[in-house]
This record gives C-alpha cells, structure tokens and sequence, in this order.
C-alpha cells in the first residue's frame, strides 16, 4: 500500500513495500517511520504496554511495537 501526501511531499509506505524499495529509494542513514496502530490501544494501558503493572520488575512483560533485527538488516 503507497498512500502520497502531495502537501507534506512525503508517502506512507506498507512496511513490505518500504522493505521492497529499500535498496533503490531509501538512502543509508535514513529514518524509517512505521503505523504500528498502536495508538488505537490508549488509554487503556493493559492494552498498550502488554500488562497493566508498575514496577521495574515488569519490564520483560512489556509489549512494545518494533522492527526485527531481521527486518533493519
């Protein structure tokens, strides 16, 4: 999916077709941006952060929107 913002002079990419284009049209050293749709899941923090604990024990049960090293290969 390419959806093109003619005001901002910028596109929105598909991650798949971002990763497909990367060696012709991203440069070394640029910042990709991705919708995760995460932001559809606040406030509820349960939803957002994969628990709705306090402590800095909880840390490895938080569930936070990423790319694979696979993927920024």
């Amino acid at each position: 999916m390419i959806a093109s913002n003619p005001r901002a002079g910028a596109c929105l990419l598909s991650l798949a077709a971002a990763i497909a284009l990367r060696p012709a049209f991203i440069l070394e050293g640029a910042i990709l941006l991705v919708r995760t749709g995460f932001s559809q899941r606040r406030p509820d923090k349960a939803a957002c952060l994969g628990t709705a604990e306090r402590s800095p024990i909880v840390v490895p049960k938080l569930h936070l929107p990423g790319l694979s090293a696979v993927l920024t290969a």
